[in-house]
């Protein structure tokens, strides 16, 4: 299911992202994910074609969708702000539901996966 696997991969990069930013702490390195929006992109397209045929004409479009991410990029007030996660230029919670709490279990689970998945691993604070 297109919609699941989105949803998961989301998390799991909202959980990463917050990792990053625990484990790069104090290093000068900032880490900030962000949501796009729902862009009218190829991946939107043929990923999730009966939700791309429903919104057509409501999606943004991708330069649209890329805006906050480019804004973090490059805005100063932003600087030493990490681990948080934005849409529309705004930092928003990351948990809307019960169902999205994950333990540390769960945490611990999903950066080691990560480091056996690409063999990298010695972030400071792994």
């Amino acid at each position: 299911d297109g919609v699941t696997a989105y949803a998961w991969t989301k998390r799991a990069e909202v959980i990463l992202n917050e990792l990053w930013a625990e484990r790069l702490a104090g290093t000068g390195v900032t880490c900030n994910a962000m949501h796009p929006g729902w862009a009218d992109t190829p991946g939107v397209r043929t990923s999730l074609p009966r939700f791309h045929s429903w919104m057509k004409g409501r999606l943004r479009s991708a330069a649209e969708g890329a805006d906050t991410a480019v804004w973090l990029a490059v805005a100063p007030r932003l600087g030493g702000t990490s681990g948080k996660w934005f849409f529309d230029r705004a930092e928003r919670w990351t948990h809307w539901s019960p169902t999205t709490w994950e333990t540390e279990a769960d945490r611990t689970a999903l950066w080691q996966l990560c480091e056996r998945a690409t063999g990298a691993s010695g972030l400071p604070g792994a």
